[in-house]
């Protein structure tokens, strides 16, 4: 009696499932992993937040390097946005989730500048003055030694 090669590919397959595999060699023991301080965690979130603040004022548009000008009643405004670096604030909490140890707000101001000038050549050339802040509140978890989003 002639076997198909498929059949014979699976009887092959089979036998490979049911013979016994070779103990599997013990597991290397887990190196304990050093510890991090609640403060060493706070100082780590803290420079997270201060390099995501340069983010946000390097993408953010209008921007001062490239802002907006309308006419507007007869006159020309100039606007643009900024994050203000020294309203940064970061809350740091204990995480309830397996994956994440620690969880942590970043929370700063948004704020809009405008100026206004008879040209718009006066309005951009400022002075500027906030005429608007947003609070933006951020979340962000701990996770394998790093912030993230």
């Amino acid at each position: 009696m002639t076997l198909s090669r498929s059949f014979r590919l699976c009887l092959l397959a089979a036998a490979l499932v049911v013979l016994p595999q070779p103990a599997a060699a013990a597991p290397a023991a887990k190196k304990a992993a050093p510890t991090e301080t609640t403060l060493e965690v706070k100082a780590k979130l803290d420079a997270f937040a201060r390099a995501h603040i340069n983010k946000c004022n390097a993408t953010l548009v209008p921007c001062r390097t490239a802002m907006s000008v309308k006419k507007e009643k007869g006159r020309y405004v100039a606007r643009y946005l900024e994050v203000d670096p020294t309203t940064l604030t970061t809350e740091i909490y204990e995480g309830k989730t397996p994956g994440s140890r620690y969880l942590g707000h970043i929370v700063y101001l948004e704020k809009t500048y405008e100026s206004v000038g008879k040209t718009k050549g006066e309005a951009e050339s400022g002075p500027f003055k906030a005429v608007k802040a947003r609070r933006v509140r951020e979340l962000t978890s701990y996770d394998k030694g790093a912030w993230r989003y």
